[in-house]
């Protein structure tokens, strides 16, 4: 995604990196309510949002546009169309001048309007039902999947917005 920014370094050691990690879950977990209904010995403890996430990810891995729900088909024949890399294809699909309508004149993301209880919506044509404007339509299936995708389309702009020096390419305003 950004090939040009060095990796994260958190730690010089294993044990360093994964207790950095170890607090970073913390930190962001901490604020989570616990259980209302007491145990459940089906529940894993596991937040239902790394469901959602794992399901962003998978759109982001795996696309085979040829399957259905009502056909079966042979596992051994189906074609990824997708590389096993996290690429986030899903998002920026095949790039500004491949689907041009994605951007907004540059290297920016269209973004869509407010909804009603004021979370910013995934840009939308004029169709009934109004379909997203995203790489992958799989990633407007359900609410979580649809702002998590609004999330990485907002993510880049903003890293674009603060990094205007290093965008200086023919495309970049």
């Amino acid at each position: 995604m950004f090939r040009s920014l060095p990796a994260g370094r958190y730690g010089h050691t294993d044990a360093a990196r994964r207790a950095a990690l170890v607090t970073l879950g913390e930190q962001l977990t901490s604020s989570f309510d616990p259980p209302k209904d007491g145990a459940d010995p089906e529940e894993s403890g596991i937040p239902a949002l790394y469901t959602y996430l794992g399901q962003f990810i998978d759109h982001d891995e795996t696309f085979d546009p040829m399957s259905t729900l009502v056909q079966h088909s042979d596992p051994d024949a189906l074609t990824d169309f997708r590389t096993p890399a996290f690429d986030l294809d899903n998002v920026y699909g095949r790039g500004p001048s491949d689907q041009p309508y994605l951007y907004d004149n540059g290297p920016k993301f269209l973004l869509g309007d407010l909804l009603n209880n004021g979370a910013p919506d995934l840009p939308r044509n004029n169709a009934q039902p109004r379909r997203a404007l995203i790489g992958d339509p799989r990633n407007d299936e359900n609410s979580i999947v649809s702002q998590l995708q609004g999330l990485f389309l907002r993510f880049h702009n903003r890293t674009v917005d603060d990094n205007r020096t290093l965008n200086t390419g023919p495309s970049c305003p």
